[in-house]
């Protein structure tokens, strides 16, 4: 039984029923991550305690602990402690309440704890914009108006104050169960428009303001209602609709969230009921589009949610698609599945790619081409494709990668708009279903790779506590910007061949592509990027075609010692940096040492070599820029 429900048995005969009753570490602190943050000691004295899990160094703020209150210990390191808060019994008038501060580093985590006096104890009533100023973990007690109830398993739903909105992600009762494990939503009694009071921890999930697993402390119902409750159009054509609406409230503002819907009438309806009639315009676009009708009064409120479908999508490329707003309605045009996660797939169109969810509905692999129906989406900065209703198999065609770009340097930095082709290298931690890769030289709390859902074949675990090299399609940033997550479809030991550490030799380079098929110059094999290394042996092209051309690529052949006629063809391979040769720069010539970075094909089933255009100098006799 967590401490959460020890907390609530001790203080329910105090009256503080607002405990956070919750299944989950609720701190964002990575380097301190706390059980329980909000604890409780009864009124004739006793202990609470926690467990707290640190990277890092931590010590109480001892100005903040009161003298009533003893804490044991103060201090600790990276290792999983007890935490052990105890008190005498409380003999004044009231409860008594300690704000604890403990200091990991530059960061803070606070703890408050409560002894219960002899009068019943009420939390004080904090506004959404005090909650948005407050910190991840801290607990609070909010009273607002529900706006939109999005989900009656959990409880999830929006309430809005005078000073702002905040979500809350999980409803418990007083006996900390969540609707569908209390019979349902409907014994919760909270409707659109009703004033709640709810206590519970906060949270940031990415830009939105939660309290997560809070517990429902009162309803006050709305003098206003309304039917129906929402209102779901049938399509994106124009047309009408009305609500009928009784009210007990003095005064009433029809306000209609989005142009597209207006009143048009206001009429007397059956049992003292006005009843409202409003026009909404036509769709024109693929995308849902969602408003909401206000009915304010001067001590009430009531909101009543409208949702249209967009115009039916036609096919699509995944560069267009990217381009739409949210929520846009969208079918693929034939598209090629280049990566698979345990919950979805990567489609990618040659040009762009995008990554579709789907909790790993549809059997596809990779190299299947696919028609797909879903809803364009964004999540964590990139666009995506959620909501598939269909993905129809229409071939199969071979993979081929854009160039990947290696970002390990440059980590700290890093973002994209789309689903890039990157690479990073540094060392992998798992715990439990999170992949996460730390780097040299960068804070952890700072930046962080992630490995999104890893499928089986990688055996992404094995390599833990390992340096890896991970290639594959970005997935956003999460965590306010910490974790890179990365859709992989190569994880590369330090060790592996291919690698900078460990590149092939033109011999093995030969022999890693002999089973690779070519059909024709669009329709062949390759490897990823991958790491060469040997001596120029004769040359076919230079750069900088001092013989005429100026196409600014050179193709050469590498032997491991530079003699013979080669093992292996370095065709239209690029400078140094990925830039093309230019005149002045220090041109190859036979004998040179080389690494040559790049795809690698079987041309015609023949002939190794890299693929054009996807290769290049990564150095040259040591130089690399």
């Amino acid at each position: 039984m967590k401490l959460y429900r020890f907390f609530l048995s001790i203080l329910a005969g105090a009256a503080l029923a607002a405990g956070c009753v919750q299944e989950q570490v609720i701190s964002s602190l990575d380097s301190f991550q706390v059980e329980n943050s909000y604890l409780g000691i009864p009124l004739e004295g006793g202990i609470a305690n926690t467990a707290v899990k640190a990277t890092a160094q931590w010590s109480f703020d001892d100005t903040t602990v009161p003298e009533w209150l003893t804490v044991t210990p103060r201090s600790g390191g990276s290792e999983v402690t007890g935490i052990v808060f105890a008190a005498d019994a409380n003999t004044g008038s009231s409860a008594r309440t300690a704000n604890l501060v403990v200091n990991v580093g530059s960061r803070k985590q606070r703890f408050t704890v409560i002894q219960a006096g002899p009068g019943a104890y009420e939390a004080p009533i904090s506004t959404i914009a005090e909650v948005m100023a407050g910190n991840d973990g801290q607990t609070f007690r909010i009273r607002g108006t529900v706006t939109t109830i999005a989900n009656t398993n959990y409880g999830n739903l929006y309430v809005q104050d005078e000073t702002g909105t905040i979500y809350i992600y999980g409803l418990f009762n007083a006996k900390g169960q969540y609707p569908k494990d209390a019979g349902g939503w409907n014994t919760f009694g909270v409707e659109s428009g009703d004033i709640i009071t709810v206590q519970g921890p906060r949270t940031m999930y990415g830009s939105t303001l939660e309290l997560v697993d809070a517990t429902l402390i009162k309803v006050e119902k709305s003098l206003i209602s309304v039917e129906p409750g929402e209102i779901a159009l049938e399509s994106a054509e124009a047309g009408t609709f009305t609500i009928s609406v009784v009210s007990k409230a003095d005064g009433m503002a029809v306000l209609p969230s989005e142009s597209w819907i207006k009143l048009t009438d206001i009429a007397a309806g059956e049992g003292g009921a006005a009843v409202y009639s409003f026009a909404y315009e036509a769709n024109t676009t693929t995308a849902a589009r969602t408003a909401s009708v206000l009915f304010k009064a001067t001590n009430s409120s009531k909101s009543v949610s409208v949702s249209q479908p967009g115009v039916p999508p036609t096919g699509q490329s995944i560069t267009e698609i990217v381009a739409l707003p949210d929520n846009s309605g969208v079918e693929t045009l034939e598209s090629t599945v280049v990566a698979k996660t345990a919950k979805g797939f990567v489609l990618s169109d040659g040009t762009t790619a995008i990554y579709a969810y789907d909790s790993g509905a549809n059997a596809v692999e990779i190299g299947d081409k696919v028609k797909v129906l879903a809803t364009k989406t964004t999540y964590n900065g990139v666009p995506e494709l959620a909501t598939i209703t269909s993905v129809e198999k229409t071939g199969t065609a071979s993979v081929v990668h854009p160039t990947v770009k290696d970002i390990t340097a440059g980590i700290v930095d890093y973002t994209a708009s789309v689903a890039e082709y990157i690479q990073f290298t540094g060392t992998l931690k798992v715990s439990g279903n999170y992949l996460n890769v730390e780097f040299d030289g960068v804070d952890t709390g700072t930046k962080q790779g992630s490995i999104v859902y890893p499928i089986d074949a990688l055996d992404a675990k094995s390599f833990d506590g390992q340096v890896i090299t991970v290639t594959g399609y970005f997935n956003g940033l999460s965590s306010g910007g910490k974790f890179v997550n990365v859709i992989a479809t190569k994880i590369a030991g330090a060790n592996a061949k291919g690698t900078l550490s460990n590149p092939y030799t033109p011999a093995e380079a030969a022999d890693a592509v002999k089973d690779l098929k070519w059909t024709s110059n669009t329709d062949y094999e390759s490897t990823d990027e991958v790491y060469m290394k040997g001596k120029i042996c004769k040359i076919a092209n230079k750069g900088t075609y001092t013989e005429g051309g100026t196409y600014g690529n050179a193709s050469f052949y590498l032997s491991a010692d530079g003699t013979g006629d080669g093992e292996f063809y370095v065709f239209r391979a690029l400078y140094l940096g990925n830039k093309k040769f230019e005149a002045g720069q220090t041109d190859i010539k036979v004998g040179d040492e080389v690494v040559v970075y790049g795809k690698l094909m079987n041309y015609q089933n023949n002939t190794p070599e890299t693929v054009s255009g996807k290769a290049y100098l990564y150095s040259l006799n040591g130089k690399t820029e």
